[in-house]
Order: C-alpha cells, then sequence, then structure tokens
C-alpha cells in the first residue's frame, strides 16, 4: 500500500537482506546463495509474466540486479529505481531484525534519517510464513508436503528463520542499538483491523505527508506468498516458544492484540 506514497521508494526485490549479509552473515549473499536465487526469479519471471512482455522485463532485471556485484553498499543502492522527490529507500528485509545493537549505531551513521518500523505478527503464524517464504527462495517449495513434522521443525530451527521470529530478543537490540525516535513497533494485526489509521500512524512517524489511499489500495490483500494453509498442528511444534515470545513482547510494554491468545 505504501508503494502509492511518493516520498517513498522500494527496491526490486523486496527483501534483499543487505544488512543481514553485511553484519551477521556474509555468505547469505555470497555467488552460490545469490546464483540459485536468480536461477529461480528467472524461472518465476516468465512464469508470471503471463505473456506480458514488460512483466517479464521487470523480472529479469531483478534478476541481473540479483548476481550484480561485488556485493556493496553500491550494489545495495542499485536494488532501487528512485523516484523524484523521494525520501526514504525502503526495505522490508524480514532478517534486519537481527542485527546486533552494536551494529545499529554504524548502520544509522550511513543515513541522512534512518526509521525502523519493526511489524509482528502472531508468532506462529510469522513462522509458518518464513518457513514458506525459505523454501520457495531455495527452490525447496515442492517438497513442503511431503514433509513430516518433524523434518519442518528442524527447518523452522535454522538460526535465520527461527530467530527472526524473537520478537523479544530483536525489540531489546533496536531500543539498545538506535536513537532516540529512531524505532517504531507495531502488530500486523492492529494495522489490518485499522489500515488507514494504520498507514496515517506510519507516515507520522516517518514525518512524510499523510498521502490518502483509495478503497481500492486499502482492500489490497497483501503477503499472500504461496497461498498453502498452515497445518493445525504446526502451532503445538513451537508451543513453548510462542508463550515465551508473547511474554517477552509484553515485559517491552506493548498490548498484545487479541488474537494473539487464541
Amino acid at each position: 500500500m505504501l508503494r502509492c506514497h511518493p516520498e517513498l521508494r522500494f527496491p526490486l526485490e523486496k527483501e534483499p537482506h543487505y544488512f543481514y549479509h553485511v553484519h551477521i552473515d556474509d555468505r547469505y549473499l555470497g555467488d552460490t546463495c545469490r546464483l540459485e536465487r536468480a536461477r529461480n526469479l528467472c524461472i518465476d519471471a516468465i512464469e508470471r509474466s503471463c505473456g506480458n512482455p514488460d512483466r517479464a522485463q521487470y523480472g529479469l532485471r531483478r534478476v541481473a540486479n540479483c548476481v550484480g556485484e561485488p556485493v556493496d553498499d553500491f550494489w545495495y543502492q542499485a536494488q532501487y529505481e528512485p523516484p523524484p522527490g523521494s525520501m526514504y529507500a525502503c526495505d522490508f528485509s524480514v532478517l534486519s531484525a537481527l542485527v546486533p545493537a552494536e551494529e545499529w549505531p554504524r548502520l544509522e551513521a550511513k543515513c541522512r534519517k534512518l526509521r525502523v518500523l519493526y511489524v509482528q505478527r502472531e508468532p506462529s503464524s510469522h513462522l509458518w510464513s518464513n518457513v514458506k517464504y525459505h523454501m520457495q527462495t531455495g527452490g525447496m517449495l515442492d517438497r513442503l508436503h511431503d514433509l513430516n513434522p518433524n523434518e519442518i521443525r528442524r527447518f523452522a530451527r535454522m538460526p535465520h528463520i527461527r530467530e527472526s521470529s524473537e520478537y523479544g530478543a530483536a525489540i531489546r537490540k533496536m531500543k539498545a542499538g538506535l536513537s532516540d525516535g529512531a524505532l517504531k513497533v507495531i502488530f500486523n494485526e492492529d494495522m489490518h483491523d485499522d489500515r488507514s489509521g494504520g498507514l496515517a500512524e506510519i507516515e507520522d512517524f516517518l514525518w512524510v505527508r499523510r498521502n490518502g489511499y483509495p478503497p481500492e489500495v486499502l482492500d489490497l490483500k497483501a503477503n499472500e506468498g504461496t497461498g498453502i494453509p498452515m497445518p493445525e498442528w504446526f502451532p503445538g511444534l513451537f508451543a513453548e516458544d510462542t508463550v515465551r515470545i508473547r511474554a517477552e513482547v509484553e515485559a517491552e510494554g506493548l498490548v498484545l492484540p487479541k488474537s494473539w491468545s487464541r
């Protein structure tokens, strides 16, 4: 929805995961991983083009940007196609929440203005979404139905997947590392309950003008991903973690959405 805002610009690749690569694991955007990602993007670009050359060209630009090198700040800058007058370059990389506290001041020093919007979603739903995303980007999505609960649990326990659901730890690190006023924590469920009010709240946090969004934009369904529903048994695999994470978020002074307790 925020793509409609003239003061915000977005990367061709929604989640570049550049900060995770720079500050945590420099293998994440290594040659092997990027080439595998490019292969999947190339297939996706053709399959989703629906015979439209412009859509195919857009997808192939994503491929070209992905395999560019070296992976440095100029590589990251090239992920964006800036419109005139944009104030912020927006990055939706989930793994940025894993950046250590001591790295945030260095990252913030490189920016004219850094604002971090941390959006939390019910932990089990978020973890399932992450499992699907990483299986899809790794070209393994067709295997998802063949995995048993123990195999899915092991996959979900991979550090870059499991740790992105550790909301309490992420909030503590960002509070410790970011300057006053640079962080805002919200809940995905609250945004969906009041999309217009939630967008206005984000715009105020960013100090950009309130744009106003037509009903057809506000009614868009975002982040549906692969559409594979979460199995009924999945939340039970991580029940103890979920209870602990909820308590840690509340300890940071936040009021959980009612849907989190269902």
